[in-house]
């Protein structure tokens, strides 16, 4: 059995939201000793962060110093030995790969340095992040690069198609309306759980049945019965992906809006206006490489 660490991401005062009607509300157990009325965790809709604050982005050294060279999957350990792998003439012995995160974790600008009217909200996942590619090689640059407006990168690696909904949902509302929404899907396996004091992605890197190790367990919950309970019946994935597709298009209505997926089920799924095959030569090895970011890039700039 494999437990997670005991942390959180902030601290358990309970949060309130706007609406005064929910400030008087007490908090207790009922006799099964469950909290009643719900704890709403603090890091929900939290005041320190415009959107949900993405730590599962950052690469930490041993003393917890976040290091801006490293990201997920890509890592000195897997580095290491896929210089090995691929030889002397691979280009990123000497291409420089640095994660430039702006005061939530995002691989994009400081909220006050975006114009957002002329700007293009783009989502996804580690594949929209850009893990394992440098600044000039995301897919975010390169829509840049092809339509000359800045692109509003909220790629997260692990995340899942709910989360899109979620970061599009608060962004839409927090944000002036922005001159396109971009969404790149992901697989339809994984989503966001809510803890108490955190969130954890789940996905099929956490079942016993796909990964063949021991069972993980966070704050009590055996994240292996989890996720297969959700996911091990595919048409559960097909009915509940294809209706976050249609609900993220519904927010979009009357912003220009584009579809586009790495993943041909899903792009077939969700009705993808673009489907890319992606090859897998970033860095880590695990993820695609500027030359699907680029091809992917044009097609979404014909559409726009």
């Amino acid at each position: 059995m494999k437990k997670y660490e005991e942390k959180v991401f902030w601290d358990g005062e309970r949060h309130f939201l706007e609406d005064e009607k929910f400030h008087m509300e007490v908090v207790h157990r009922n006799m099964e000793g469950i909290e009643y009325p719900a704890y709403f965790p603090g890091y929900v809709d939290n005041k320190e962060h415009p959107l949900f604050f993405c730590n599962s982005l950052t690469h930490r050294n041993n003393n917890g110093n976040i290091l801006n060279t490293w990201s997920s999957s890509d890592g000195p350990k897997e580095f290491e030995r896929n210089k090995i792998k691929m030889g002397p003439d691979w280009k990123y012995l000497t291409k420089q790969v640095e994660y430039k995160v702006n005061s939530s974790g995002y691989r994009t600008y400081e909220w006050d340095d975006i114009d957002w009217p002329n700007a293009i909200l783009l989502l996804g996942c580690s594949n929209t992040y850009g893990v394992g590619v440098a600044e000039d090689e995301t897919l975010a640059y390169y829509i840049e690069k092809s339509t000359g407006r800045q692109v509003v990168n909220l790629g997260t690696s692990g995340g899942s198609n709910s989360l899109i909904s979620h970061l599009c949902a608060l962004t839409l509302e927090k944000f002036p309306t922005p001159y396109a929404v971009v969404v790149n899907w992901t697989t339809g396996d994984r989503y966001r759980h809510f803890f108490k004091n955190r969130y954890f992605d789940i996905g099929p890197w956490n079942s016993k049945t796909v990964t063949g190790v021991a069972e993980e367990y966070l704050d009590g919950l055996n994240l292996s019965q989890t996720w297969e309970s959700r996911y091990i019946n595919r048409y559960h994935e097909v009915g509940e992906n294809y209706y976050i597709s249609k609900a993220v298009k519904a927010m979009c209505r009357g912003i220009k809006y584009v579809t586009l997926s790495y993943f041909d089920y899903m792009a077939h799924i969700n009705r993808a206006d673009i489907y890319v095959t992606a090859n897998i030569n970033a860095r880590d090895l695990v993820h695609p490489g500027t030359e699907i970011h680029e091809q992917a890039a044009k097609e979404i700039y014909k559409l726009l």
